[in-house]
């Protein structure tokens, strides 16, 4: 709000500063909010490389993450009371497939479904062909 003369150097210095302030907090909450849209860009970017390009996904299946299902039932731990979805490393998941006399290619029937914020790659694999007493051993 300027003085009825709207000259600016007509304002106190404390309504100087007050005017100061709420712009620069409005910058800063800007500010974060492209940094969190820049990265929520980076990300899509990478998934939809990874969706496009299948010999950067098959590459990611060594650093990313699985999320294991039976029957399209997630497997879960339970901590406590609580029940999670652990994330399984692709050299786990290789191990577990060699006990089981399955093909390591396997691998491959798994499904992206997402990244986390430093791009590593999360999947999705279901193991119907196996026994669920085989699955639940394997992982506990």
């Amino acid at each position: 709000m300027l003085p009825a003369g709207g000259n600016w150097w007509g304002l106190e210095n404390t309504h100087r500063m007050a005017i100061f302030l709420v712009c620069r907090t409005g910058y800063r909450s800007t500010s974060l909010c492209c940094r969190f849209n820049s990265n929520y860009v980076m990300r899509m970017r990478y998934m939809f490389e990874l969706k496009e390009n299948d010999n950067a996904c098959q590459q990611a299946y060594n650093s990313g993450a699985f999320f294991l299902f039976h029957n399209l039932s997630p497997l879960l731990r339970q901590k406590e009371k609580r029940f999670w979805a652990p994330k399984i490393n692709a050299a786990e998941i290789k191990k577990f497939l060699v006990e089981v006399k399955q093909d390591e290619q396997r691998m491959e029937d798994s499904m992206l479904v997402g990244c986390s914020d430093e791009c590593t790659p999360y999947f999705a694999l279901d193991l119907d062909v196996l026994n669920s007493r085989m699955v639940g051993q394997g992982f506990s």
